[in-house]
C-alpha cells in the first residue's frame, strides 16, 4: 500500500492485463507498470540489445569486473561441498588479479604501451604538408545529472580532452572544431549530447572569434564517433584530439577508413616516476589505469577480430 501512495499505476496499466491477475492483483500490476516504465524508457530493438551486450561484456572482462565475478562465483558455490576447491581457487585468482593489476608497475607497463605509441610520428594517411586548418575532438563520457553546474556533467576525461582542443585552435588559428559525442546508454535515453555539452562549456570558456563549430551527436562509442566524423567531413585533413590511451584505437579507425589525421594526445595516464617499494602495494588508482588500458587492447582486439581481411591485407 505505501508503494501503491508513492508511485501511483498509470491508468492504461491498472486497467491492462498484461500479466495477468493470477499472481496475485497488486503484484499483477506492478510488474505491468514496470514493464511498461522499461519498454517506454528504453526500447529493446536488436541494436540496442547488441551494444548493451558489448558494454556488459567489456565491463566483465576488465580487472574489476574480474574481481567481483570471481567473488560472487567463489560465494555461490562455496555451499557445495564438491566445489569448495574450485571456490578458493576463483578466491585467490580475485586476489591475484587485484595485486598484479592494482600496483605501479604492472599498470605502468599496460597504460605506457599505449601512450608510447600515441607519442609516435605516426599518424593515419597522407596528411599534406601544409597544417590542417580543422580539429576534431573526441568527447570521453558525461554525466546525466540535470542538478548540477555544465562543468560537472563532463568528465575529466571529457574536459582534458576539450581544453587541449581549445588550446590547439586558439594557438594555430584553426577555422573549424568538430566536436564528437552522442550518448552512450545503450537506448539512447539521454536529456542532452556529450557534444552539446561539451559546446555549451567551451561558450564558457569563451570560444575564438571566427571559429567554426560543428557537433556530432549520434555516436556511442568511439569507432561510431570516427565513422560519424568520416561522414562530416570526408577525407579533409584534421587534427585529431583524444586521451594518449584512446588514440592507439581511434587512429586504428582512422586508418581503416582512409582519414587524414594528425594525432594530438592529450590526458595521460602514465608516470615515469621511479619505482619504490610502495609501488608495489595494490591502490584502487593503479587499478582503474590498469581497467583503461586493458579497454582500450579489447577494443583493438574486437576491431581486428571484425575486421581480419583488412588486417591481413595491411601485413
Amino acid at each position: 500500500s505505501d508503494w501503491l501512495e508513492r508511485w501511483p499505476v498509470p491508468p492504461e496499466v491498472a486497467s491492462s492485463s498484461l500479466v495477468g491477475p493470477a499472481i496475485g492483483w497488486p503484484t499483477s500490476i506492478w510488474l505491468e507498470w514496470a514493464f511498461f516504465q522499461l519498454w517506454s524508457v528504453a526500447p529493446m530493438n536488436p541494436d540496442s540489445i547488441f551494444f548493451a551486450l558489448q558494454k556488459g561484456i567489456a565491463m566483465i572482462l576488465v580487472p574489476s569486473g574480474l574481481i567481483p565475478v570471481c567473488m560472487f562465483t567463489g560465494l555461490f558455490i562455496w555451499p557445495l561441498k564438491r566445489k569448495r576447491g574450485l571456490a578458493r581457487t576463483l578466491f585467490f585468482l580475485a586476489f591475484l588479479i587485484y595485486c598484479l593489476s592494482g600496483t605501479t608497475p604492472v599498470a605502468s607497463i599496460l597504460v605506457q604501451g599505449l601512450e608510447n605509441s600515441a607519442n609516435s610520428t605516426r599518424g593515419a594517411g597522407s596528411v599534406p604538408v601544409l597544417n590542417p586548418t580543422m580539429a576534431v575532438v573526441l568527447c570521453g563520457g558525461t554525466l546525466q545529472d540535470s542538478d548540477k553546474p555544465v562543468i560537472d556533467h563532463l568528465t575529466p576525461t571529457t574536459r582534458a580532452r576539450l581544453l587541449k582542443a581549445l588550446a590547439l585552435c586558439k594557438s594555430l588559428s584553426l577555422q573549424e572544431l568538430v566536436i564528437a559525442g552522442g550518448c552512450t546508454y545503450p537506448a539512447g535515453q539521454c536529456n542532452i549530447a556529450e557534444s552539446e555539452l561539451a559546446y555549451i562549456w567551451l561558450k564558457e570558456l569563451g570560444i575564438p572569434e571566427g571559429l567554426k563549430i560543428s557537433l556530432e551527436t549520434g555516436s556511442r562509442t568511439t569507432e561510431e564517433q570516427i565513422a560519424n566524423v568520416f561522414k562530416e567531413i570526408g577525407r579533409t585533413p584534421c587534427y585529431l584530439i583524444t586521451s594518449a590511451l584512446n588514440m592507439p584505437r581511434t587512429l586504428t579507425y582512422a586508418e581503416y577508413l582512409g582519414l587524414h589525421v594528425r594525432p594530438v594526445p592529450c590526458d595521460y595516464q602514465g608516470s615515469t616516476y621511479r619505482w619504490n617499494i610502495w609501488a608495489l602495494w595494490p591502490s584502487p588508482s593503479n587499478l582503474r589505469k590498469s581497467d583503461l588500458a586493458i579497454h582500450e587492447y579489447l577494443g583493438i582486439c574486437w576491431f581486428w577480430t571484425r575486421h581480419f581481411r583488412y588486417l591481413v591485407s595491411t601485413i
